[in-house]
C-alpha cells in the first residue's frame, strides 16, 4: 500500500499539537527559510514542510522551528529557528 504524503494543513496539525499554538500563527514553507541557522539538526533527506511558530516572550528573541516529513509526517527537527535579530 502506498503512502499518502501529508499535505500542509497535516504539517500545521502536527505542529499545533507540538507546540500548543493556533494554527494561524504559524508560518509554513516548502523551502528551510534563508534567516534559519539551525545548527545541531540531523541531516534532512526527501522534502519536507519548515514551520515557523512565534516565540513565547516579548522582545528579541528566536522562532521556533519545527520541520516534518511530507513523506510520513515524522517530526525530524523541533527547536529554535536562531532567526533573531
Amino acid at each position: 500500500m502506498e503512502k499518502t504524503p501529508i499535505d500542509k494543513y497535516e504539517a500545521l496539525q502536527i505542529a499545533q499539537k507540538r507546540c500548543s499554538t493556533p494554527i494561524e500563527s504559524f508560518e509554513i514553507y516548502e523551502l528551510k527559510p534563508e534567516n534559519w541557522n539551525i545548527y545541531v539538526a540531523p541531516a534532512v533527506s526527501g522534502e519536507c514542510w519548515y514551520i515557523q511558530a512565534p516565540g513565547k516572550g516579548v522582545g528579541l528573541q528566536s522562532s521556533r522551528a519545527i520541520v516534518i516529513s511530507k513523506e510520513d509526517g515524522e517530526v525530524i527537527y523541533d527547536g529554535l529557528a536562531n532567526d533573531e535579530g
